[in-house]
């Protein structure tokens, strides 16, 4: 759909069936390069969240002494 729709916008209604083919080939990979950028982003979000909140959550707390100091 995403490449249909880039490929109206983009080139319109071609007049033969080699520019009709040369449309969709290259839709088709505009459409794969934006879809494989935003999986990526969204991976590296997920992942770049995860890990801060694993770091903030595992690092020790610093050890305090019931007894008064000296």
């Amino acid at each position: 759909m995403m490449s249909a729709l880039v490929n109206h916008l983009l080139a319109g209604v071609p007049t033969s069936a080699a520019a009709n083919a040369t449309n969709h080939a290259v839709s088709g990979l505009i459409s794969g390069f934006l879809a494989g950028s935003l999986g990526l982003l969204t991976h590296q979000r997920k992942h770049g969240q995860a890990t801060q909140h694993a770091t903030a959550e595992d690092s020790p707390t610093p050890a305090t002494s019931p007894l008064p100091e000296a």
